[in-house]
């Protein structure tokens, strides 16, 4: 389930980016552009040592979020 987890996870930030700079090529801009641009960077979820939050409860809100810009942006 991990594994399965991870690939969707890798799908779901590559779709992110794929339709980010398909917008930002197409020479879009605003909250939602702005807000995929963020959600691209891990914020606080890993640190720049490499060590990552334990609390899975942060990675699932942060899974939701990027779900949530996907749609945003399939409207752009």
């Amino acid at each position: 389930e991990a594994f399965r987890d991870g690939l969707e996870d890798y799908e779901y930030l590559w779709t992110l980016n794929d339709l980010l700079t398909k917008a930002q090529a197409a020479g879009k801009s605003g909250p939602a552009i702005d807000a995929a641009r963020e959600l691209l960077t891990t914020g606080d979820l890993i640190g720049p040592s490499g060590a990552f939050a334990n609390d899975a409860s942060r990675f699932l809100a942060y899974r939701a979020k990027i779900a949530e810009a996907i749609v945003r942006l399939k409207g752009v």
